[in-house]
């Protein structure tokens, strides 16, 4: 069976440019390329993870069929010298360096985009915490979060949210482990969509649905045509 071979643990969301440097020194530690970069044969599943074979058994190998297990983790199914006509999932079996080089340094850069994204979105946070939530009704902002792609308005209007509600449910009032949709905990939220435990909570999400924290300030997405 292939050994699966995994990078250093540094944090790549939050530190992007240490993970890479990690990143490349653990990949010529394992890979043991030549200065012509020809290296230990690996497989590079889609999720980044590198996998090897210790006793070189895959030096004649070209491609490798892959299948994802009930974990949703990639696994290696068979390698072979031709390319599979009936795999589903069949990657190529590298045997420079390379792709892995480029991967990795791919995967680093979107998460130094995403870093600096979040960065900005976290400002729009904190400048509308600090003008207050009775400044947040007024056109200027509505004008503002309309103009924002629909990822970044979710993203800021889901976090001025949980401040109004004090991190609380805006069903139940209980402070949960986390925020869905910035608004209910997960219980209120699937009593919201007629599941579990609808009946049982009924009473508290009709009080919610008449007075919804966000009502005040009249917030749309964008995209979104405003009520009339």
């Amino acid at each position: 069976m292939p050994s699966e071979r995994k990078a250093p643990a540094a944090d790549r969301r939050s530190d992007p440019d240490r993970w890479l440097h990690e990143r490349l020194a653990w990949l010529r530690s394992t890979l043991a390329p030549d200065r012509s970069g020809r290296c230990r044969p690996y497989v590079l599943t889609p999720d980044g993870t590198i996998h090897t074979r210790p006793d070189g058994r895959w030096e004649d190998r070209r491609w490798a069929t892959i299948s994802r297990d009930h974990e949703r983790i990639w696994r290696i199914v068979r390698t072979s010298g031709e390319k599979p006509r009936t795999a589903i999932h069949a990657v190529p079996v590298q045997h420079t360096i390379t792709v892995a080089d480029r991967d990795s340094r791919t995967r680093a850069r979107h998460a130094r985009a995403r870093l600096g994204q979040l960065r900005r979105w976290k400002n729009d946070v904190d400048e509308a915490v600090a003008l207050g939530p009775d400044s947040w009704d007024t056109h200027d902002f509505g004008d503002t979060v309309r103009t924002m792609a629909a990822d970044r308005a979710r993203w800021v209007l889901v976090r001025l949210l949980a401040h109004v509600q004090d991190g609380r449910c805006a069903g139940c009032g209980i402070v949960p482990e986390r925020l869905v949709r910035g608004v209910l905990c997960p219980g209120c939220n699937g009593g919201e969509g007629g599941g579990f435990g609808a009946d049982q909570r009924e009473s508290q999400l009709t009080t919610y649905r008449a007075n919804p924290p966000a009502a005040r300030f009249a917030w749309t997405y964008p995209g979104a045509e405003p009520n009339p």
